[in-house]
């Protein structure tokens, strides 16, 4: 088994334990959390994404 492999098993488990004590649908959860990375990449590109000045004459 593979790093990878053992990780995602332990978040499928950890994620079923998480859910049964959040409360909260599945559908739900699952579009907060798309909704958490997309903010979050947009974020990170925004702040790695170069500075250009502009010259004003």
């Amino acid at each position: 088994m593979t790093a990878e492999q053992v990780c995602r098993a332990l978040n499928q488990r950890c994620e079923a334990v998480f859910h049964r004590r959040r409360g909260v649908p599945e559908v739900r959860h699952t579009s907060d959390l798309i909704r958490y990375y997309r903010k979050r990449n947009a974020q990170a590109a925004k702040s790695h994404k170069k500075q250009r000045h502009r010259c004003v004459l």
